[in-house]
């Protein structure tokens, strides 16, 4: 069997609702999708890097890029740098429920992974949130189901840890019953399934439920994961090396195989190519797959339907040096495309004066909040409310509307101060 010979490095693929992956930081250009066909702009700081890493914010706007040990604003200016030591899978990912910051995780041989949070507004401000094991080197993250916290899993030991990023830090890591020494990853874009490299020649289907940080294994195959899904994950996509001149595009439908053989069974040939590709296929936030042939970037167009040709074609971007960057993707479903908000118009006022609260959404709402510590609730139809005029501190913890759940970030705690006694007279 033909085996494929990809470098590999663990990057999740997360689906297309916002635009933090709208940017494409390639060594000497940043490739824009927000556009069609995709456009690219020529940096001022080119790197040649095999790691790389970039994020935009929401709207598609690029916010940071990495690249040959150095860390850039948009700008262009450098606002961090690790002289002398080596890095792997450096990854800028969204700080959950805060538009403001960004986390870089990246690893330093000998030492550890570090995660650091940036300040969006502020890059120079740059500060360690958490330290891992040097152990843990692979790692990918993915969105948990309907919100923007996001789990993290890494390679220990031939065991999978995994740990809840959510606004407030990290949770407590468990260790997942995965027996394997992990060499890579392969996320679907609905993040229901993974496909974990083993060594060099295996691979192993976990179905992933998302919302609660559970694998469970589905079967092994003799296939390396240097694979993409497909849009519909419906299909996994993978470059197998013919000589050292050529290779082939090829197909696999992981939906309906149910083993090892059914599955290679479904190989369909999309396209020799005399060239030999350098990177793993990536899905774009155009849905197509694209895949690095020498110095040029070519698009495997949606190729979801069962027996499409599929013709690969060359975009022209040519004198491309760096791999195809890590970027993150939040996926929400539609009814959380436009996620409620509620906040306190006060941060404290004094007793007998109205705290309110501002909604937006789509009516009724339901606001779940803390006071004093106890958690209680509280349904609406208007888009503003009045708290009960009771002394202590409250802080929104969620709102709901007609259509998802959202956790604020912004003015959610406020406090009404208790009633000044008046001054006790005393009579001589």
């Amino acid at each position: 069997m033909k085996k494929s010979i990809i470098l590999i490095s663990l990057l999740p693929c997360i689906a297309f609702a916002q635009k933090e992956d709208y940017n494409w930081a390639l060594g000497n250009y940043i490739i824009n999708f927000d556009s069609n066909p995709p456009q690219k702009t020529e940096v001022v700081n080119p790197t040649n890097a095999y790691n790389s890493s970039c994020i935009s914010d929401r709207n598609g706007n690029l916010l940071f890029r990495y690249g040959g040990n150095k860390l850039w604003d948009i700008n262009e200016n450098q606002i961090f740098t690790n002289v002398g030591s080596l890095m792997h899978s450096p990854s800028l990912i969204p700080f959950p429920y805060n538009n403001d910051k960004t986390l870089f995780f990246y690893s330093v041989v000998g030492k550890g992974v570090y995660c650091s949070v940036i300040s969006n507004e502020n890059p120079q401000n740059i500060t360690t949130l958490k330290t891992f094991s040097s152990k843990n080197t692979k790692f990918i993250f993915i969105q948990q189901k309907n919100t923007e916290n996001i789990w993290f899993l890494s390679s220990v030991n031939n065991k999978i840890e995994i740990s809840l990023i959510t606004k407030d830090g990290f949770s407590e890591p468990k260790i997942l019953d995965i027996p394997y020494d992990v060499s890579s990853s392969t996320v679907s874009l609905d993040n229901s399934k993974i496909i974990f490299g083993i060594g060099t020649e295996k691979s192993v289907l976990f179905d992933f439920d998302s919302e609660n940080g559970i694998l469970k294994e589905n079967f092994q195959f003799n296939l390396y994961s240097q694979c993409s899904f497909s849009a519909s994950g419906k299909y996994i996509y993978n470059i197998e090396k013919n000589d050292v001149n050529s290779c082939n595009i090829v197909r696999y439908n992981i939906e309906s195989a149910t083993d090892e053989q059914t599955l290679l069974n479904s190989k369909f040939l999309i396209k020799q190519i005399p060239a030999m590709s350098e990177t793993i296929p990536k899905i774009a936030p155009d849905k197509n797959i694209y895949i690095k042939l020498g110095f040029s970037l070519y698009a495997i167009y949606d190729c979801d339907t069962e027996n499409a040709h599929c013709e690969p074609n060359a975009i022209t971007f040519d004198k491309i040096v760096s791999n195809f960057p890590f970027t993150f993707h939040y996926n929400f479903d539609n009814p959380c495309q436009n996620p409620p908000s509620a906040s306190f118009d006060n941060t404290k006022v004094c007793f007998g004066e109205p705290l309110k609260i501002t909604l937006f959404g789509i009516a009724p709402f339901e606001i779940f909040y803390t006071f004093n510590g106890e958690e209680k609730s509280v349904k609406t139809s208007e888009t503003e409310y009045l708290m009960n005029n009771i002394p202590g501190k409250y802080k929104i913890t969620k709102v709901s509307d007609q259509s998802c759940d959202f956790i604020p970030n912004k003015n959610v705690e406020s406090e009404i101060l208790s009633k000044i006694k008046p001054p006790k007279i005393i009579k001589e």
